[in-house]
């Protein structure tokens, strides 16, 4: 998804196949309606370096040992040049609706 540009603001939305493999997971009904939302997105490659790093930030301990699937992703950004992470975390961990929405700056 591309956001046009207004007021010096270019945003690209992407995505990676561990976001997408997060989304279909739970309900059914929700994880279809995840994926559509994520449907059309640039999917960014898993590369040998994103994985070489996600390694190097569980090991030097910048992210926990149980928390592979965030150092996956915080790597897979890095690599990719990604400046900003964006997370939705439901008010009741499953649903599609209400929560919140974080951006973190890679």
């Amino acid at each position: 998804m591309h956001v046009p540009r207004e007021r010096g603001l270019h945003l690209l939305f992407v995505t990676s196949d561990v976001v997408l493999n997060e989304a279909g997971r739970g309900d059914a009904a929700a994880a279809n309606l995840r994926l559509a939302a994520l449907a059309g997105l640039t999917v960014l490659e898993a590369l040998p370096e994103a994985s070489e790093l996600c390694d190097n930030l569980l090991d030097a301990g910048a992210v926990p040992q149980n928390s592979r699937s965030d150092a996956e992703h915080i790597a897979i950004a890095a690599v990719h040049g990604v400046a900003y992470l964006v997370r939705h975390a439901p008010r009741d961990g499953v649903s599609n609706c209400g929560g919140t929405i974080s951006i973190f700056s890679t």
